[in-house]
Parts: C-alpha cells; structure tokens; sequence
C-alpha cells in the first residue's frame, strides 16, 4: 500500500497564536486510494489538554494519557465511515510546545485502511462530543486522486455537510 499524502502541519508557534482560534480545531481529510484515506488534525493543547506547557503532574499526565488512548485504540469515537468496519494503519499525536511564546498544540495524524472502497461513503467527525470546549471545526477537503469519487464530511454535532 503507498501513501501518497504527506504530512501538513508543521507547528509554527507564531502563526498558531495568531491564526489560530482559541477554541478551533484545523481537520485536513484526504482521499489516498478507494480504500485509504487520512486525516490530521492541529489544535491547540489549551482546548484539549487545559495547559499549554508539557504535562508536569499526575493530574495533567493523566489527561494527556487519556487524550493518546482515545487517538490511537478509541478512534472510531472520533471520526468513523459507518459500515466500512475501516482500521487505522498508522497513528500518530503529539503534544508540541513553544514555551517561549507559552503556546501549544496538539497535533495528530491517522490514516485509515477500509476493507471496501470509502468512495461515496460518509466520513462521521465527532470530536464535539468528547471535546466540549471545541466551538469551530476547520476542515479542509484535499483535491481527491480519483476523479470521478464522492467523499463526503459530516459533522453530527453540527448536521453539517460538506460536498
């Protein structure tokens, strides 16, 4: 299986604190083949983790530890294509900190292996529900390899759909 999308987001610590909402969450979604696509994610550790400095006690290492179990075994709590039975093939999140500018984010990477092609399916974003604090999804759609396909973005919270 080759990957064809690469990695986006490089963590820039001064065009996080200014282009970044405090309460926003950046999504890019991306098709790689009938049956992979990915999906990454920046926000920032403020919104998600409370702190914006490497976790320092047990109370915030805990927070951190349930924020990685839930990316990389509880997935499909945050994003799903239902009736594809999809798993990921590969994950990666990652807590980056500027403590110079005293800002941080949270940045992660799932690419996601289905057993029938996701093409017209609906991709499911349920971030809001484990992450109450999340006012605004930014999502960006990258121009699909396939020509003739249909992805589809949901987002249940808001009922929002985009084509």
């Amino acid at each position: 299986m080759k990957i064809i999308l690469a990695v986006l987001f490089t963590f820039n610590a001064y065009s996080f604190e200014t282009h970044f909402n405090k309460d926003e969450v950046k999504l890019v979604v991306g098709v790689n083949s009938n049956n992979t696509f990915e999906i990454q994610m920046e926000a920032p550790s403020k919104l998600l983790l409370g702190i914006d400095h490497k976790p320092q006690n047990n109370d915030e290492l805990i927070r951190w530890k349930s924020i990685q179990t839930l990316w990389f075994k509880n997935y499909r709590q945050l994003f799903n294509i239902n009736g594809l039975n999809c798993s990921t093939v590969l994950s990666e999140i990652e807590l980056d900190v500027d403590s110079d500018l005293g800002v941080g984010a949270i940045l992660g990477r799932l690419v996601y292996y289905c057993p029938t092609s996701v093409i017209g399916k609906t991709l499911t974003i349920s971030l809001k529900e484990s992450f109450k604090e999340i006012n605004q999804i930014e999502l960006t759609s990258l121009p699909l390899k396939l020509k003739a396909s249909k992805f589809y973005f949901k987002n249940i919270i808001d009922s929002l759909i985009l084509r």
